[in-house]
């Protein structure tokens, strides 16, 4: 191996989402499965870390990326943690030698859980993982072409957008806020995240409601596919999607360290 570095970034900037996009790419040909790495998501909002938490872990040999691994950390109590080497440089400690800071990293922040994920197919990542953690949960990721998507009802849910960076949406039925979702634009596909009905308004049909709107809503910006994920335990919201043309496509498997 050449003259290798390790680097350590709060976020992403062009040059380092090109790196990561790059290895990516070589990871996926050599194997089946796929990564869900947030690129997109992480340099649209880099701008936005103001604190000192470190999130983007990097490990060069001869000024390529050969190892990497990210933090999300959508929700403050929960840490998600994803990564990949190339093929090449496999079994050579890299990843556990950034796996070692990105444990520093959680120790040091409030955040009480961190879970492990990768994608069913991806042995060698799966291998590494249940050494370290418990199994938590597993998650479809769910597509919907929106060529075959037909909405045909009357609303008596409205969308409110709160956060227009975040394309962050509260329903409201009679002014009353019901539940709540996420979206996300892409290139040519949108994501739709965190769809929730609030307790005490759910069995009433809303979720259908939220979930219809927010695809329409992509659809106005042009979005051709839409994308979502679901855990697998919960089949309430299986079937809600897969009755609105959604199908299932790759799974996550998720594994969780606590510190209490």
């Amino acid at each position: 191996m050449g003259s290798s570095q390790i680097v350590l970034r709060q976020s992403l900037n062009e040059q380092v989402y090109q790196d990561i996009y790059g290895l990516e790419m070589i990871c996926r040909q050599y194997e089946k499965g796929t990564y869900k790495l947030e690129l997109d998501y992480k340099l649209k909002n880099s701008h936005a870390h103001t604190d000192d938490n470190l999130n983007e872990f990097l490990y060069y040999v001869d000024h390529e990326l050969i190892g990497y691994i990210g933090i999300c950390d959508f929700d403050a109590e929960v840490l998600e943690v994803t990564g990949m080497v190339h093929p090449d440089f496999r079994n050579q400690g890299i990843f556990s030698k950034l796996y070692d800071l990105v444990q520093e990293e959680f120790n040091k922040r409030p955040a009480q859980e961190m879970l492990l994920f990768c994608h069913k197919d991806l042995q060698a990542g799966l291998h590494f993982i249940e050494q370290k953690a418990r199994y938590h949960h597993a998650e479809y990721d769910m597509y919907l072409d929106i060529s075959v998507f037909t909405p045909t009802m009357k609303y008596r849910l409205k969308l409110e957008e709160i956060d227009s960076k975040e394309h962050l949406f509260i329903g409201k039925v009679d002014n009353t806020a019901i539940g709540q979702v996420r979206l996300e634009l892409g290139t040519e596909v949108g994501g739709i995240y965190g769809l929730e009905i609030f307790p005490d308004c759910r069995r009433q049909g809303y979720g259908r409601e939220l979930l219809t709107q927010a695809i329409e809503k992509l659809v106005a910006h042009g979005m051709q596919k839409v994308f979502l994920q679901v855990d697998t335990m919960n089949e309430q919201a299986l079937k809600l999607y897969q009755s609105c043309g959604f199908v299932e496509g790759d799974v996550m498997l998720y594994y969780s360290i606590s510190k209490n």
